[in-house]
């Protein structure tokens, strides 16, 4: 990574009510590789440890939209492209299983990464459960803002490197019709 790379918009947009908490994290972080804009999905039905997530990443300079709930959750990955889901095990209205298996039925939400939040130590049943769900991680609350950060910045730029390839296919796919228009114009003459 370079020192030249802009790191992408700031952007936090909270659903739900609950005060917001400020803990004492530092961003120890490398700047984003692309600008563009790559939100990351908090489902989680406890106010004060929704807000505690949102303000460790969002200082982090993530975009972040929060949610309490497995049906607020389901609604913004049929919105928005996210780079990563971070839900509770247990949701207002459900639970993370539930939320897992909601997204891998929906074509938008099917290949966004899911890590799993719990508030106990994660058994050995849960762990089992949650991967099978489609989880890629488990992790105990209160997480650890190093290896939170390192997690989502992976995933990110996971993300950007996709959009980067979507951008060069579809330039790509226009070269090869202008191509095939210019090889059409050339054999007419």
């Amino acid at each position: 990574f370079s020192a030249g790379h802009p790191v992408s918009a700031r952007r936090v947009q909270y659903l739900g009510r609950g005060p917001a908490l400020s803990p004492a994290v530092e961003c120890v972080t490398m700047p984003l590789v692309s600008s563009l804009p790559v939100p990351i999905l908090i489902a989680d039905g406890v106010d004060q440890s929704r807000a505690a997530l949102q303000a460790q990443l969002a200082r982090c300079g993530r975009e972040i939209i929060a949610v309490a709930s497995v049906a607020d959750a389901l609604a913004m990955l049929r919105k928005h492209d996210f780079a990563l889901v971070l839900a509770d095990v247990h949701l207002a209205d459900g639970d993370g299983v539930g939320l897992a298996q909601h997204m891998q039925r929906e074509p938008k939400a099917a290949a966004v990464p899911l890590i799993f939040l719990t508030a106990s130590a994660p058994d050995a049943e849960l762990t089992r459960r949650s991967y099978r769900s489609g989880a890629v991680d488990v992790l105990s609350k209160p997480v650890d803002a190093l290896i939170l950060e390192a997690k989502a910045r992976v995933f990110i730029e996971l993300q950007q490197q996709r959009q980067r390839l979507a951008v060069r296919g579809d330039e790509l796919a226009q070269a090869l019709r202008m191509n095939e228009i210019f090889a059409a114009v050339l054999s007419h003459d």
